[in-house]
């Protein structure tokens, strides 16, 4: 059993692009979606069924989202983040390529995720009656980026799903020394689950995150080696 951690480069995807890119002043939209820096870390326990196949169970947190800002913004006037963190739970099964103290790793499962907590950071209209916020938009009358939090609920319109089903796919290498294993590895997360509960009839939006991470094993168990059989043993 070990750890990683590394960063997510987390970003969205929606057959309607136009909703992921905001608006800005006017209301026309802004710039596209760019990629989301964030951090990935988790618990590894590993278990080989065979020499070069085995199976990882993961438990540990990923940032996810995205952010938008315009190409010749002011002032950071037209930008917008959606940072999502999730609590995740991995089944991988694993294949290991190679011999001696250097092997390459292969991976490849699902994950469950759970809503911890969400922020975004913009500039919000609010509503002067109920005080709720009801927009982002820019304006002259708008001149501070804010951070509210919103819940993850799947009844309440307007927010954000509270589980998340993804694919997880990676390659890496790792280095033995004695009774531990140093690995670095890549991952593709990609979500098959809405990030929106769709209330308000939002397009369906998907997490993607490329994983960059660094981690160590440490062996708990003895391996188990064949000993060799005596010439004076019998055969049956």
């Amino acid at each position: 059993m070990g750890h990683r951690a590394g960063l997510s480069i987390a970003s969205q995807r929606s057959e309607k692009e136009d909703f992921l890119k905001g608006r800005g002043i006017g209301g026309r939209p802004m710039d596209d979606p760019h990629a989301l820096m964030g951090v990935s870390s988790a618990l590894v326990v590993e278990a080989m069924i065979k020499p070069y196949i085995g199976v990882q169970l993961e438990l540990g947190i990923t940032q996810k989202g995205r952010q938008i800002s315009e190409k010749n913004f002011d002032q950071g006037r037209n930008y917008y983040r959606l940072r999502l963190n999730y609590g995740e739970g991995l089944l991988l099964l694993k294949g290991t390529v190679g011999k001696g103290s250097v092997k390459g790793n292969l991976l490849g499962g699902i994950s469950f995720g759970r809503g911890l907590s969400a922020v975004e950071r913009g500039k919000f209209s609010v509503d002067s009656l109920s005080g709720e916020v009801v927009d982002r938009r820019d304006s002259a009358s708008i001149k501070e980026l804010e951070d509210r939090f919103i819940d993850f609920d799947d009844v309440t319109k307007g927010f954000l799903a509270p589980t998340e089903l993804c694919w997880v796919v990676g390659a890496g290498v790792s280095f033995d020394i004695g009774r531990s294993r140093i690995f670095l590895e890549g991952r593709l997360n990609q979500g098959l689950s809405a990030v929106y509960n769709g209330k308000l009839n939002e397009p369906d939006v998907f997490n993607r995150a490329i994983l960059v991470q660094a981690g160590y094993l440490v062996r708990l168990n003895d391996r188990k080696e064949k000993k060799p059989v005596s010439p004076d043993t019998p055969s049956w």
